[in-house]
């Protein structure tokens, strides 16, 4: 199991430059969560941890059968498959995305897998012994003057 990771990359076999540079933006929506997804770099050597396979795409199941052969020694890696209604004999793995692809099913295929399948556990909040959830935290502030000096004060203490 893979459960120090806490950054997960991502590549794709199939896909449109147009659709893998949108696919990129939306991977750099959330870089400070857990579990991280980024994109894979080629060049770096390796093995992606997850690999998104154009199912529509002509070759590209081809491609993925002839990836899966080719670095099967390399470790696990998972494939998730992209289309439009994909019949499960077609595809026959577990993570399917249907186009267009929204980013929160994206974001939750990718947590789903590296939880099933690399071990990955959201950590533990430190003395509360909860765990965070996966996703998006957000804070709002009123940036009035009175508002600014009080979050100054909460900050310094």
């Amino acid at each position: 199991m893979d459960s120090e990771i806490s950054v997960y990359t991502v590549g794709v076999i199939g896909f449109e430059k147009d659709e893998q540079h949108s696919l990129r933006r939306m991977l750099g929506l959330v870089p400070g969560c857990q579990p991280s997804f980024k994109p894979f770099n080629k060049f770096s050597g390796g093995c992606p941890h997850l690999v998104m396979v154009d199912a529509a795409a002509p070759g590209a199941m081809r491609a993925w059968r002839e990836f899966r052969r080719a670095n099967a020694h390399r470790g696990s890696f998972v494939p998730i498959f992209v289309g439009g209604r994909l019949l499960p004999r077609q595809c026959p793995d577990l993570y399917m995305l249907h186009r267009p692809i929204q980013t929160k099913a994206l974001f939750t295929v990718l947590e789903r897998a590296v939880t099933e399948v690399h071990g990955f556990r959201p950590r533990t909040e430190e003395g509360t012994g909860s765990r965070r959830t996966p996703g998006v935290n957000v804070l709002v502030v009123d940036d009035s003057p009175s508002v600014r000096e009080q979050m100054h004060g909460v900050l310094d203490s």
